[in-house]
């Protein structure tokens, strides 16, 4: 027993010998996997922010304008301490360095040397250019999408044919630690494709916010106002329809009412209406809530926003009142309900079976991924 066992010495170190080997490749694996997908989620993330700013404010700002706004929405994803004073990425001086800033899309790594043959990429040095250690996306100007619609598309790896309105083509993702393991050396030469895709799509408005006057600019947001559904589809677009006032109120099509707290203003799909009151005159710019006198409960509730502009005139006892055509909201006004309500099973479903009937409703960018 004492010389079958002195025959098995040193096994466990062949073993432990083996299993480190695995353990080491298999960890090597996880760090370049891991950043790549750290710089795939920083592009992607970049990309919605962006998509959805090259949206907004379509049909009132000009398309050039908006896409630059795009632009500049993935340069400051990049930028350290948005403090840069000259052209992007080459005077971003970062936050906390005194060389270029070290916030991107995955690190940039240049290989040299080698033992054996280059196709075994084997023994490579490692260098990182101080200035430059991670990949800081340049957009570029693409193809225009579609009406009510902006994409974003950003891409580590080989190049791809500028689809969308703005898009940018770098280097692939390196493998570092796994340059060591046994995947096939034109992968690992290869690197690793990442992408970044984000499409905005214009959504009917479901929250607005409150006017900001004392703002510069002025915030647009809730007009004292809100016009009833068939009313409000009655309206030829840009053109004035002028109607007498009675105490604030315009028959059965809509009601003035006195702005106050986000709490208990028309702010969001499903909300009640406030009291009426009598309008001070002058002219009013901004999103006018749209309701409907429910079947199910008899209330009136909001069921959607559209753009208008409002004259008041004779002490608060005329209205001119100019529907606009559907936009999507340049500012303060959401695709989804930012406010709370209470409503109903029965006054939920009717609600939102009579939002698609409002016309030239105001619209807001809903951003979404798109692949991987």
């Amino acid at each position: 027993m004492r010389r079958s066992f002195r025959r098995r010495r040193g096994y466990t170190l062949v073993f432990f010998v083996m299993m480190l080997f695995g353990i080491m490749a298999l960890a090597a694996l996880v760090i370049d996997i891991g950043f790549a997908r750290l710089a795939q989620q920083q592009l992607r993330i970049a990309a919605d922010s962006a998509a959805a700013e090259g949206l907004r404010g379509e049909g009132v700002l000009d398309y050039d304008d908006r896409r630059t706004a795009a632009r500049e929405f993935v340069h400051w994803h990049f930028d350290d301490d948005l403090d840069s004073t000259g052209t992007y990425p080459a005077d971003d001086d970062g936050a906390f360095d005194s060389d270029s800033g070290r916030f991107g899309a995955g690190p940039l790594v240049q290989f040299s040397g080698g033992a054996g043959d280059p196709s075994l990429v084997a023994s490579q040095l490692m260098e990182v250019d101080r200035g430059k250690p991670v990949y800081k996306p340049q957009v570029l100007d693409g193809t225009p999408s579609a009406t009510g619609s902006f994409q974003v598309a950003m891409r580590r790896g080989p190049n791809d044919a500028p689809f969308a309105d703005l898009y940018a083509n770098g280097p692939s993702v390196p493998y570092l630690f796994a340059r060591g393991s046994l995947i096939n050396r034109q992968v690992i030469e290869a690197g690793i494709t990442v992408r970044g895709t984000g499409q905005a799509q214009s959504a009917q408005a479901l929250s607005i916010g409150l006017s900001q006057e004392a703002t510069t600019p002025p915030l647009v947001g809730l007009l004292p106002l809100t016009l009833e559904l068939s009313y409000w589809n009655s309206l030829t677009t840009d053109s004035a329809d002028i109607q007498l006032l009675t105490a604030g109120e315009i028959g059965t099509a809509g009601r003035f009412f006195a702005l106050g707290s986000a709490e208990t203003m028309p702010l969001t799909i499903g909300r009640l209406l406030p009291s009426v009151v009598i309008p001070a005159d002058g002219t009013y710019d901004g999103y006018v809530p749209i309701y409907a006198n429910l079947t199910a409960t008899a209330t009136q509730r909001v069921v959607g926003f559209g753009s208008a502009q409002v004259v008041v005139t004779g002490s608060g006892t005329m209205a001119s009142i100019t529907r606009q055509p559907g936009r999507v909201g340049a500012e303060n006004v959401s695709a989804v309900r930012c406010y709370p309500v209470n409503l109903s099973a029965a006054e939920a479903a009717e609600v939102f079976a009579l939002v698609s009937d409002v016309e030239e409703p105001l619209l807001a960018p809903s951003s979404r991924s798109v692949g991987p």
